[in-house]
């Protein structure tokens, strides 16, 4: 049976002026390192469309993808309560400045 994997998307919702998205993984597609591949992708087009900083927000409980935006270089910025998930959520940041520092010799 197929099963659609790692999903990336633009979304440019009102009360952000844009932002990008990294879906969900099926279970199966778990501990494959496809999320940081998508995430990775993600970052480096928001960057390159001239995004200055990128957020990403998590559920509380949802150690896989912290560890992803961790990986990342993303910074944990805390516990914060979003409207999205009705609640708290984990949130992390990186800028540019960062993603450039930690990618240089990919930029190359």
């Amino acid at each position: 049976m197929s099963r659609l994997v790692p999903s990336c998307s633009c979304r440019y919702p009102t009360v952000m002026a844009r932002s990008k998205s990294v879906g969900h993984l099926h279970p199966d597609a778990w501990g494959r390192g496809l999320a940081s591949e998508a995430g990775g992708g993600a970052l480096a087009k928001g960057f390159a469309d001239g995004l200055d900083e990128v957020f990403a927000i998590t559920h509380l409980t949802n150690s896989r993808s912290q560890w992803v935006c961790q990986r990342l270089g993303m910074t944990d910025l805390g516990v914060f309560t979003d409207r999205w998930y009705r609640g708290e959520s984990q949130v992390f940041r990186i800028n540019r400045t960062e993603w450039e520092s930690a990618n240089r010799s990919a930029l190359r």
